[in-house]
Parts: C-alpha cells; sequence; structure tokens
C-alpha cells in the first residue's frame, strides 16, 4: 500500500524531480519477474529485429524528451 503522505509529498514536487523518481522506480523494477502477453512479446521481438536491420533509425533519448516538453508546452 503507498504510504498517502509520502505521495502527496511527491505530488508536491517540480515536473523535473517527480520524473527523475518514476525513472527510478522504473529502473527498480526487475522485469525479468513480469510476464507480457504474447501480442506485446512479438510486437517487441519485431521492434528490436528493426532494430537490428536499421540501427541509424530513430534518435537519441535526449532529443526525445526535448521533442515530449516542446510538445507539452503548446
Amino acid at each position: 500500500m503507498v504510504d498517502r503522505a509520502l505521495l502527496e509529498q511527491m505530488k508536491g514536487l517540480g515536473v523535473e524531480d517527480r520524473l527523475e523518481i518514476i525513472g527510478e522506480l522504473w529502473d527498480s523494477i526487475d522485469h525479468s519477474q513480469r510476464s507480457v502477453s504474447p501480442s506485446v512479446a512479438a510486437l517487441i521481438d519485431e521492434r528490436v529485429a528493426d532494430a537490428k536491420v536499421n540501427p541509424l533509425d530513430g534518435r537519441p533519448w535526449d532529443q526525445v524528451q526535448e521533442s515530449l516538453r516542446e510538445r507539452r508546452s503548446r
């Protein structure tokens, strides 16, 4: 169960700090313990294969973040 006082304290933080907390929590999860549906597994396999064939497609994470920030500020 989530500590409501802690949750309210985190909600009072700035966006960047909350995003950092989200990232830290996400990184703390042992993803090997989570199961995914066959359709999601197939999609992941397809995207991994595409990334291997086209390694230069896509953008660095910092560019993606900046793009999302720009879209949010509109």
